[in-house]
């Protein structure tokens, strides 16, 4: 069982002029006053946080002064937590002045903010993946209706007597690792967690789309080998070593033939052998009379050249 801390003294002030004797017994006579006035407040609270279930079982101490002690707190949950894992709703109770106030669950949580005096304050956090809202059954939050509490989140709220008001628990940020070709996108500020993800071309600016695209300065690309025959796109060096491979081709085949003027023939030269006219045929005279029957044997032939083809032409004696 713990122990309460000294009461300070609030009596009256005594004149400076009232003999030091009586001042000092008259300040004793207003202190052990202002002690059981304040003890009955102190049992008044820990009898309400007994009946709301609270787990206090201290009060703490608040700055000190002169006549005894330091000044006693009314935030009889200080220090001290109040769990409502697994619940969907609560109302905050006198006891739970000063308590860490936790809700966890998956489903959204109702919190109902409710005091009988002031100063008020507690704190909550919301572990759990349902979203806790947070409304005064009095005044408003913040200058609104409500309050929504993600996960991860934790707020200070306190009470004036008529109005709430709340303050967030900043949330570090984590640290997080670079990855190759990624760059953050994202920040969770409930849990202090950044996202990362491939930027689309569309995202970096001057990037060039990927239809059509107006390409500046020197693009590069990979080069193929000589004659490869798809889609891929053709560099410099790829278009001068496709001609090269061809123009060495073209060189080597023109190396086995003969040249067009005054050739020299190797080997075993072979030409068309000429078509000869054979049989008899006639001719119509000069002058006027019946045809002469030719002779059935031309008496030669004159040879000349026709496109490359050699011909023969027979010519008759009569």
């Amino acid at each position: 069982m713990s122990t309460s801390p000294p009461i300070k003294y609030s009596g009256p002030v005594v004149s400076p002029d009232v003999p030091w004797e009586t001042r000092r017994h008259l300040q004793l006579i207003y202190q052990k006053l202002t002690n059981h006035t304040q003890a009955f407040q102190f049992q008044a609270k820990q009898i309400a946080g007994i009946k709301t279930g609270s787990t206090t079982t201290n009060i703490v101490e608040q700055g000190g002064g002169s006549g005894g002690g330091g000044g006693s707190s009314t935030f009889i949950g200080q220090g001290l937590i109040n769990d409502q894992s697994g619940e969907v709703g609560y109302a905050t109770q006198p006891g739970d002045n000063g308590i860490l106030l936790i809700v966890n669950d998956a489903s959204p949580v109702a919190v109902t903010l409710t005091t009988d005096a002031a100063p008020f304050y507690l704190i909550i956090t919301n572990l759990g993946a349902g979203t806790a809202t947070l409304t005064p059954s009095t005044g408003t939050l913040n200058g609104g209706a409500s309050l929504s509490l993600l996960q991860n989140q934790t707020v200070y709220v306190a009470c004036d007597s008529t109005n709430w008001f709340s303050t967030a628990v900043p949330v570090p940020p984590q640290d997080t690792p670079a990855v190759t070709h990624e760059w953050i996108n994202a920040y969770n500020a409930a849990t202090g967690a950044f996202t990362q993800t491939q930027p689309a071309v569309g995202d970096v600016t001057g990037a060039a789309p990927l239809a059509s695209p107006a390409l500046t300065g020197t693009p590069t690309a990979p080069t193929a080998s000589p004659l490869t025959n798809n889609t891929q796109v053709a560099t410099t060096a790829y278009a001068d070593a496709a001609v090269a491979v061809e123009k060495a081709r073209a060189q080597a085949a023109e190396g086995l033939l003969a040249p067009i003027a005054s050739p020299t023939f190797t080997g075993t030269v072979t030409q068309p052998t000429p078509s000869v006219v054979t049989g008899a045929a006639t001719d119509t005279s000069a002058t006027a009379g019946a045809a002469t029957a030719l002779p059935a044997t031309p008496a030669g032939y004159l040879e000349m050249s026709v496109n490359g083809t050699t011909v023969k032409i027979p010519y008759y004696s009569v």
